[in-house]
């Protein structure tokens, strides 16, 4: 995303891969518990955006464009997310500007449409600027993967069954539709292939690993550019090919 910079350093940490931590993440209490997610329509998209409050069930004030005038949203309201200088919300031919934190932009949708990763329109800077990261299933019910990152890879199981979500703070694999999360500290850059495997890069080594059942194998090497700067090199997901073939991406 054009929007996004990715300007900061942080300290890895790597840990050994099987020790993980596994947490059962709510949803708002507001909202209904993940396991009794209603199904209806899918109205989440990329480039689509959601209208968020805090507390939940609240309204903002978004104000009008050249010649609009400003309206009251909803939260959970769902539009088209707009990068302008002066507006950054469409709904219903009315463009306006939401205010900072109360939209989450779509940016990233499971294989059966049901699930989304979205970003706030707003970061936290002070040396840095870092943005969080949310789930959500449909525009009504979402939790909160990180606070702040300035790095994000992310990854879904073809059958739409699991979310692995990496950054510079570690691996999350979060179990769909329970929104159970396992935590993996040494791994980032998800990817996977047809079949279901998931495979991983190592935080710190940059080598590829296949994750299965909490326990990492490596199967192939990879290699930090020389020099290396923490803010401008990251590890890639490797790339796979129908056939099964790997490519681990490289920065030489």
């Amino acid at each position: 995303m054009s929007r996004l910079r990715w300007a900061c350093a942080v300290a890895l940490i790597a840990v050994a891969c099987d020790k993980t931590q596994k947490t059962p993440v709510a949803p708002n209490a507001t909202l209904p518990k993940a396991s009794a997610v209603p199904t209806g329509p899918i109205q989440l998209e990329v480039g689509s955006a959601v209208v968020k409050t805090d507390p939940r069930g609240g309204r903002v004030i978004a104000t009008g464009g050249s010649g609009v005038a400003s309206i009251e949203l909803a939260d959970d309201t769902v539009g088209t997310w707009l990068e302008e200088d002066d507006v950054n919300f469409e709904i219903g031919g009315q463009r306006v500007r939401v205010p900072e934190g109360n939209l989450l932009e779509i940016v990233g949708t499971s294989p059966d449409g049901a699930f989304a990763v979205a970003l706030p329109n707003h970061s936290e800077c002070t040396d840095i600027c870092t943005w969080g990261s949310w789930l959500l299933h449909g525009p009504s019910q979402r939790w909160e993967l990180t606070p702040g990152v300035y790095h994000r890879d992310f990854a879904w199981h073809p059958a739409s069954t699991v979310l692995a979500f990496g950054s510079e703070q570690g691996l999350l694999v979060v179990e769909l539709p329970s929104a159970t999360i396992t935590r993996f500290e040494a791994y980032t850059a998800p990817a996977y292939a047809a079949d279901g495997t998931l495979y991983v890069r190592g935080l710190e080594d940059w080598h590829v690993y296949k994750l299965v059942d909490g326990k990492a194998t490596r199967v192939a090497t990879g290699k930090r550019p020389t020099p290396y700067d923490v803010e401008l090199h990251h590890p890639q997901p490797v790339k796979l090919a129908p056939d099964g073939t790997m490519t681990v991406p490289s920065y030489e």
